[in-house]
């Protein structure tokens, strides 16, 4: 695992921000003065400027403006079929590779095949070809019993089935790539080259070393091998697996210089989901390409969709645009490891890439899958039991609906820089009605804001850090040279959960950010001070936080107030929950190990709303905890963390293909 980097006392800043002195204000036109990434070197006061702070200076937002609405519109469809043609899924077969468990210490190494679907369009493709989507299923296999009785296992089948006794009849493997078909063949009707692959093989024989972790990650390399070495001409077909005796072929050849390798994105699920996280630092290594030279170029993988992954390694993803869908009736991870994935990443050394992460309510590990057809959850939960009356369970078709709408148009904005769906990963539109789950009348229940609650941590150039809470000095001082003070609270402290969710109040906290916990029982409030600060070139401030409902001091909800205060002493004021649903209490049993989770998400909140203060010289953010029950008591708990001022508005795609439709 990389080691989490701390800004303190040194923090990431853009070029553009800059931070100011109260005698010395800031500079206009020019280059700003003042400590920026390049160089750190602070404010010589014996430089001209010619703007100081006034109480009655710029209002960089009028008062009288109208307040932003949380959402400007509603995100487009993204399983409608497009313009272009489509084949039928097309079985690929090429020789077997030999992968490895990835021990370094005797490292197993096995035949795994290369072998799956792949769709592709019947239209003529642009000059620089069609981007290419790869997509690689999990860990499962089917036992079949005498009595009918048939689930999905990771590992063997027991002899008898554990829900009748009744005696096994068959083990047979599953083709879960096929499970992904029903996004395949709409993506590729918008001008998508889409493959799923095969890794069965691999879970065959994962239970030792990296738990199949680098086998996976060369499975998905060689596979975009072949067909970037088909692409560039060098071959024209499939061999059929000739190692096995295969004769038979597919001609591709209606692929040669059709397909786009600079604009490649990956999906995995479950232990899949490790295996594209993985994917990313694993080609960069040194070594780790195999024996085929002709493939030993890395591949530009600008886009990774981690859908419920295993994270049994807590990796770090770097380079490249990251997402992790975290459900939350998940019962086969269910303690929710992706979100160790997107926590680890965020401050990596060498991090560079938009971090996003989405849970979605109501949703499990199998539903996305349309071959995995049992239900994984186990447990009698109140809220994720299917069986228990009153639960929260989406049923299998409204997993799928929002798990298309995530998925295609994640690759759709940032493989094929199809901008229409920005908004939607802006935090800006809702998600479409073809997103919702369907009612017992089979219509959608829209809108429905709660069934993703997304999380932004934009990439590095684009954020300024006030508080990162990697460690205890966020009791202090924060990222930005300035202090931070506790004022009225029963308690606080800084804690890290463990990969086991313990560690902090709420436990389990899934979430393995550093986080700051506080108690109240009166009026409290959590400042940052700094010197002069301008955000101007930001379009957001963020924090990340969760509810613990377990805590009676929680009642009936909780809420605070964000307030940002400039050089003159002018204040704005603004409630969260007008913009997000991060502040909700987890639902489910506490003592259920599928249940009650609590998890770190985004409060999104643009700095528009912020009025009739200088965004140019701001000075102080407070977190203000005086709301009162309906008893009139104020008091609380709070998990919070990742402060932060972010520039998310038109920094996330890449430019548009030209035959986007």
């Amino acid at each position: 695992m990389q080691q989490l980097v701390s800004t303190k006392p040194i923090p990431t800043l853009l070029a553009s921000i800059v931070i100011c002195t109260a005698l010395t204000a800031c500079g206009g036109g020019g280059q700003s003065p003042g400590i920026t990434e390049e160089a750190s070197t602070p404010i010589d006061p014996a430089t001209p400027q010619d703007r100081i702070c006034t109480v009655d200076g710029p209002e960089t937002f009028a008062s009288s403006s109208p307040a932003p609405a949380r959402f400007s519109g509603v995100a487009p469809d993204a399983n409608t079929v497009g313009s272009f043609g489509t084949t039928d899924a097309i079985r690929y077969d090429f020789n077997d590779i030999l992968v490895s468990d990835g021990d370094t210490e005797g490292a197993v190494t096995y035949l795994a095949e290369i072998e799956g679907w792949i769709r592709y369009p019947t239209t003529t493709p642009p000059a620089e070809g069609w981007p290419v989507v790869l997509y690689l299923h999990g860990r499962h296999v089917t036992c079949n019993y005498l009595d009918g009785f048939e689930f999905l296992s990771a590992g063997e089948c027991p002899d008898t089935s554990p829900e009748s006794g009744s005696p096994l009849e068959t083990t047979r493997p599953i083709e879960s790539f096929q499970g992904y078909d029903y996004m395949a063949e709409h993506l590729t009707t918008h001008g998508y080259v889409v493959l799923s692959a095969d890794a069965n093989d691999v879970n065959d024989r994962d239970l030792a070393g990296d738990a199949g972790a680098d086998a996976r990650a060369q499975i998905i390399l060689h596979t975009l091998d072949v067909f970037r070495d088909i692409d560039a001409s060098n071959r024209s077909s499939d061999d059929g697996d000739a190692v096995d005796g295969i004769t038979n072929t597919n001609d591709f050849s209606a692929l040669q210089g059709a397909m786009d390798f600079s604009r490649v994105g990956i999906m995995g699920h479950s232990r899949g989901g490790q295996g594209v996280g993985h994917v990313t630092n694993y080609q960069r290594a040194a070594g780790n390409r195999g024996s085929d030279g002709e493939f030993d170029a890395p591949h530009e993988l600008i886009a990774v969709f981690s859908l419920a992954p295993t994270d049994f390694d807590e990796i770090t993803v770097t380079d490249t645009t990251f997402v992790t869908l975290l459900p939350y009736c998940d019962g086969d991870v269910s303690n929710l490891q992706g979100a160790r994935t997107f926590d680890n990443s965020r401050y990596a050394a060498d991090q560079t890439g938009t971090l996003l992460q989405v849970l979605t309510d109501g949703s499990n590990h199998n539903d996305y899958n349309t071959i995995w057809t049992s239900d994984d959850y186990s447990n009698t939960d109140s809220y994720c039991d299917r069986d228990t009356e009153g639960n929260g369970r989406l049923d299998r078709a409204s997993v799928r609906r929002h798990g298309e709408f995530l998925m295609s148009s994640f690759f759709r904005l940032f493989v094929g820089g199809e901008t229409e769906f920005q908004p939607y990963w802006e935090g800006k539109h809702q998600l479409p009605a073809s997103a919702c789950p369907l009612d017992e009348n089979d219509m959608p229940i829209s809108p429905c804001d709660t069934v993703a609650r997304l999380s932004v941590i934009a990439k590095p150039e684009n954020r300024l850090v006030v508080d990162d809470v990697v460690d205890e000095t966020s009791l202090t001082s924060n990222d930005l040279l300035g202090t931070s003070l506790f004022e009225g609270f029963s308690s606080m402290s800084q804690c890290r959960p463990t990969t086991g969710g313990a560690g902090c109040p709420s436990d389990p906290s899934y979430s393995r950010a550093g986080q700051l916990a506080v108690s109240w029982d009166a009026a409290a409030t959590y400042t940052a001070s700094f010197d002069q600060l301008d955000v101007t070139d930001m379009d957001h401030f963020t924090l990340r936080a969760g509810v613990n409902e377990d805590e009676a001091r929680n009642g009936e909800g909780q809420n605070f107030d964000v307030v940002l205060t400039d050089c003159g002493g002018r204040s704005a004021t603004v409630d969260p929950t007008e913009f997000s649903d991060a502040l909700f209490f987890p639902p489910g049993t506490a003592s259920n190990t599928e249940g009650k989770k609590l998890t770190q998400n985004s409060i999104l909140l643009p700095l528009e709303a912020f009025k009739g203060i200088d965004l140019e010289r701001l000075t102080k953010l407070e977190l203000k905890f005086n709301n009162t029950d309906s008893n009139g008591v104020v008091q609380g708990d709070v998990q919070f963390t990742d402060l932060m001022f972010q520039k998310i508005d038109t920094a996330l795609a890449i430019p548009p293909l030209q035959t986007a439709n």
